[in-house]
């Protein structure tokens, strides 16, 4: 019977998480994350992030690490944003400085293809996640 109770629960957890994360109408959404883009914008494959878009010019992306996954990886779910950029941008071997105000984000310069691009990379804290934020 204890058994049938916990897979119950856990089915129902499982079903709730995947709900949870579905699209929102607007296009520009992903799980508790949602970002005001113009209309032009459009959804594009990137298998290294949960949510791409693009309007041919600029990119948005987006990744979501539950709080699950992050202590699985060692970082604990306790941190504010700006902290766990700062563990971020270590651990992906950028030089950047965070900046903190309403919002925790870096500007930084990488190469591509031989082509300099410019990013902002912003850091939030949801109530189950980080995000990290890519614009370029």
């Amino acid at each position: 019977m204890f058994k049938r109770v916990i897979s119950f629960v856990l089915s129902f957890a499982l079903s709730f998480s995947l709900l949870s994360c579905a699209g929102s109408e607007d296009g520009f959404s992903y799980c508790e994350l949602s970002i005001p883009l113009t209309e032009d914008f459009y959804a594009v494959e990137n298998e290294r992030f949960d949510a791409t878009y693009s309007n041919g010019d600029y990119a948005v992306a987006i990744l979501r690490i539950s709080f699950v996954a992050a202590v699985m990886d060692g970082i604990p779910e306790t941190l504010s944003a700006y902290d766990f950029g700062e563990i971020w941008l270590e651990r992906c071997d950028r030089d950047a400085n965070i900046r903190h105000g309403d919002l925790a984000y870096c500007e930084y310069y990488d190469y591509a293809g031989g082509i300099e691009y410019f990013y902002l990379e912003a850091f939030y804290r949801s109530p189950y996640a980080y995000f990290v934020v890519l614009f370029t």
